[in-house]
């Protein structure tokens, strides 16, 4: 069964808090300033060892066929349009170097800069069939709209039960479609 550790936070604060499990690992001298480099270094090796991505929807795992890819690419669009945010779906083998897929879909949504970066508004929605971990990172911009609740609730109720099925591609659907019902509740 899939299961979630901590479905929504913002990008920022695990970003954030990303560097600061990576400053802790890190020798420290007292010089503050090679601390922050140090830092810095190893941010750039994790960023350097995520994919790279080919479009809205990126199936590294191979588990939605092309046309099922262009419904969703067409779905997030029409969603970008309506609400303004940018939605990026993502599935891969392993979720490495990370431990946790919500960092892991953070720092995807950092480093490809989903959504607006003033607006910190990206979400990213994430599989690893292999590991059985599924994830939904929201930025701080909209997380008024799509807070952990929300988000958790779709994993748990729309997405995992189709993907303990293989069924994949409706549970990547299903998911827009609550998000879309959910943004168009809060636009009315």
């Amino acid at each position: 069964m899939l299961h979630t550790s901590s479905t929504a936070i913002s990008i920022k604060a695990l970003a954030f808090s990303f560097a600061i499990f990576l400053f802790g690992s890190c020798q420290s001298n007292g010089d503050t300033s090679s601390d922050k480099e140090n830092v810095s270094e190893e941010m750039e090796k994790v960023f350097e060892q995520l994919p790279e991505p080919h479009g809205l929807v990126n199936d590294f795992e191979e588990l939605l066929e092309e046309t099922e890819e262009d419904v969703l690419t067409l779905s997030i669009e029409k969603f970008k349009e309506a609400f303004g945010y940018e939605i990026t779906i993502l599935t891969v083998e392993s979720i490495e170097p990370m431990e946790d897929a919500v960092m892991y879909a953070t720092a995807i949504g950092n480093k490809w800069g989903v959504g607006d970066a003033e607006r910190n508004d990206g979400i990213v929605i994430l599989l690893s069939a292999a590991t059985s971990q599924t994830a939904i990172a929201t930025g701080k911009g909209v997380e008024q709209t799509f807070n952990d609740a929300v988000t958790k609730e779709i994993i748990d109720q729309v997405m995992i039960p189709k993907f303990m099925f293989d069924e994949y591609f409706e549970g990547f659907e299903g998911a827009l479609n609550q998000l879309s019902a959910i943004a168009q509740s809060k636009k009315n």
